[in-house]
């Protein structure tokens, strides 16, 4: 039997629910989808680093950043993208095309592709 809402709320609590929700109507995704990958990004902790330097809740690397802020006419500070509002605005397809134009991203393929090359 299903669990109900008010205990996936506790299990699960959304962070940053609003601005989720305002980006998401924005960018037409389902709001779950941008929180699941924020979860699986960062865990909602808006200072997370990763070891290639990928940051903020989002995940996004500083060249993508730079980018980004280029094609949205503002000002860049890689120091920004651990700002809640600064991640949650890059939008998810967009910094994943903008990623796969690194040595990295061009290794990345949707499961429903050939697997990519190793070495």
């Amino acid at each position: 039997e299903a669990l109900p809402d008010a205990w996936w709320r506790l299990l699960y609590p959304l962070r940053f629910e609003e601005r989720i929700q305002e980006r998401s109507d924005q960018w037409e995704l389902d709001p779950y989808l941008v929180a699941s990958v924020i979860r699986q990004e960062s865990v909602f902790v808006p200072r997370t680093r990763s070891p290639v330097g990928a940051r903020g809740l989002m995940q996004v690397m500083p060249a993508t950043g730079r980018a980004l802020a280029r094609l949205e006419g503002v000002s860049y500070r890689a120091s920004r993208l651990y700002d809640p509002g600064v991640s949650i605005r890059s939008e998810p397809a967009t910094s994943v095309s903008f990623s796969t134009s690194s040595r990295a991203g061009r290794n990345w393929r949707s499961p429903d592709t050939t697997p990519a090359r190793t070495g």
